[in-house]
């Protein structure tokens, strides 16, 4: 599987440096076509990564809210990193700091929960 993205990169790289010459504006579209062609394969890999985190889960009792939380920190990451690294690509710099901000952000609140209950616990313990 890493060896066919990496295949698919290259020829994409290598497609796009070539049209860049003659049609910039096709090097974009075809870069981003490729971008997120990598990312539905990464997305496909995420059930099954799902999967096997929820089977290892069941040996060691712990709430399964927090193996959601998990995954939604995780894809949050890696679609603000493909947004912002499209945006500098194109030459949006500007833009792409931004979405990276709000990628941060938007993992902080989502891992609120999970500080919150570690404060509960560590309360628990001192009294």
């Amino acid at each position: 599987m890493i060896f066919r993205i990496m295949v698919l990169a290259l020829i994409g790289i290598i497609m796009a440096m070539f049209l860049k010459t003659q049609k910039p504006e096709y090097s974009i579209f075809l870069s981003l076509c490729i971008a997120t062609l990598i990312l539905l394969c990464v997305l496909g890999l995420f059930s099954s990564a799902k999967e096997q985190i929820s089977s290892l889960s069941s040996y060691f009792g712990a709430d399964n809210q927090y193996y959601g939380l998990l995954f939604k920190m995780i894809g949050i990451t890696y679609l603000s990193e493909f947004c912002s690294s499209i945006c500098k690509d194109a030459g949006y710099h500007a833009i792409g700091s931004q979405i990276e901000i709000f990628g941060k952000i938007t993992i902080l609140l989502a891992g609120l929960p999970i500080l919150m209950t570690l404060i509960e616990t560590i309360q628990e313990f001192a009294v």
